[in-house]
């Protein structure tokens, strides 16, 4: 609104309809305003009076948002950070394990950001800082002692059932996010927002072919950056096939890209209301085998076609068409690290199945992490530190005899093999030990295999020597 008496009054004359015909009475004392750099000081004192607010105020925040995002936006984001730090840095988080620690980062650390991630674009250096923050908590940093990471965090972001801890990439969250504002908008082409960012941004009304105009908002800013995943994952379900483009438009659910392979060249069609029959209906079967590749052909053929019915736009990585935010945010993890190489796993274990039957493993969370950890090579015995050139003896504390790896730890040690004799199950080790396995390879054997010993109430193998190997690496610590 302009800063002119005339606009106060308007202004609170509808505040004071709005206090009478809801009973609610507004706080002048928690009220503040903000006007523009050229706006001359007797405007603003006599806008000021009129209104009753009299603090001016340039960043105070809105349901944890700011109320004005200027040029420095890391600036107005940092606090995403300290709230971050605030949930992982108490003493009490100190004394979780790590079962603890992955319940308290899901549901807490990352989920106090969901409602700011869902309305802005949140720098990629607040983003690193979240993640900075979370991995340091994670792997047990200390502010006088910084610990090993033993992995990098987009691996870890790896479902559990793939070997990693299934945490979230804060960027790529933020952008699926964003992303189902695109659908929203789409969805609800009348709600009051999409009214206003239409008249403003695209007055066309084809939101997916909008672009970023000068002096656009940040708001408008952060819902292009959720288009741009938006586009990698919508798919139009062809009706009367108008809205359609038939060489940039993404149409083709079978295809790999959903797009047309055939090249445009110098073919005039554009819309696929073009390649319908307008008597029939149906599918113009010999102009589309005279425009397009036999593949594409095919698969033009095979999308049903009901009459009377408008184009839809749907979300092709849900059976149902309609969007979520999580297979959103796959979609964007894997535009983001899908080049990368797969995790390197000691075991091998990646694309089996030990991973699943890890996490179904009838122990506490602790002895899961710690299977976990030795089925990626993450303990940090004396052997595995010596490889990473930490200075130090790589001999078995215990035994003070041979390198102590991952299969000395649990499996080859002298001391280790009085606890599994009494248990039972060191004839079982020794089978597994016939043929030359590293020691994260035989304890995926022992998960894959599984079975139970009969004459300890039928407990679990896997469990038993978890849990097991839990306690020896526990004790030889202390020793």
């Amino acid at each position: 609104m302009h800063a002119d008496r005339q606009n106060a009054e308007a202004l609170k004359h509808i505040l004071n309809q709005y206090c009478q015909n809801s009973g609610q009475q507004i706080s002048a004392a928690k009220s503040s305003i903000f006007f523009s750099g050229n706006t001359g000081v007797q405007e603003k004192g006599e806008v000021c009076q009129i209104l009753d607010i009299m603090t001016e105020s340039l960043s105070d925040k809105y349901l944890g948002l700011p109320a004005l995002v200027g040029a420095d936006r890391s600036d107005c984001f940092k606090h995403l950070i300290d709230r971050v730090l605030s949930k992982t840095k108490g003493w009490k988080e100190k004394l979780l394990s790590l079962g603890g620690k992955e319940v308290l980062i899901k549901l807490i650390a990352q989920a106090v950001l969901v409602y700011v991630m869902m309305v802005f674009k949140i720098p990629k250096n607040i983003c690193k800082g979240m993640t900075d923050a979370i991995s340091q908590f994670w792997w047990g940093d200390e502010v006088d002692q910084k610990k090993i990471h033993w992995q990098a965090w987009w691996k870890m972001c790896f479902s559990k059932d793939k070997g990693g801890m299934g945490f979230r990439d804060p960027h790529c969250f933020n952008i699926a996010m964003l992303s189902k504002q695109v659908w929203r908008l789409l969805c609800e082409p009348d709600s009051f927002c999409a009214r206003v960012l239409r008249s403003k941004y695209y007055p066309d009304g084809k939101l997916l072919s909008a672009t970023m105009k000068k002096g656009s908002s940040f708001t408008w800013q952060s819902v292009l950056t959720g288009l741009e995943c938006f586009k990698r994952g919508y798919v139009w379900r062809v009706g009367d096939g108008k809205q359609i483009h038939i060489w940039n438009d993404n149409w083709i659910p079978t295809s790999n890209n959903l797009k047309i392979q055939t090249p445009h060249g110098n073919n005039l069609v554009t819309t696929v209301d073009e390649l319908i029959d307008p008597i029939t209906g149906r599918w113009d079967e010999n102009l589309i085998r005279d425009l397009f590749w036999d593949i594409d052909v095919n698969r033009i053929l095979q999308i049903p076609l009901i009459d009377g019915r408008e184009d839809l736009v749907a979300w092709h990585y849900n059976r149902s068409g309609l969007f979520t935010v999580r297979s959103a945010y796959h979609c964007q993890w894997k535009h983001k690290f899908g080049s990368n190489p797969l995790p390197n796993y000691t075991s091998g274990a990646g694309p089996r199945q030990v991973w699943p039957q890890l996490w179904k493993l009838k122990v506490p969370s602790k002895i899961k992490m710690f299977g976990w950890r030795f089925l990626n090579g993450f303990i940090p015995c004396r052997g595995i530190l010596a490889n990473k050139h930490i200075p130090g003896s790589s001999s078995c504390p215990v035994c003070l005899r041979g390198c102590e790896d991952l299969k000395h730890l649990l499996f080859t040690c002298s001391r280790v093999r009085e606890v599994w004799t009494p248990l039972g199950v060191w004839e079982r080790i020794q089978r597994l030990m016939n043929i030359d396995r590293s020691g994260a390879v035989l304890m995926e054997e022992v998960i894959r295999l599984g079975g139970t010993i009969p004459n300890l109430n039928d407990v679990g193998i896997a469990e038993l020597i978890l849990t097991g190997g839990w306690y020896i690496y526990g004790g030889r610590d202390v020793s």
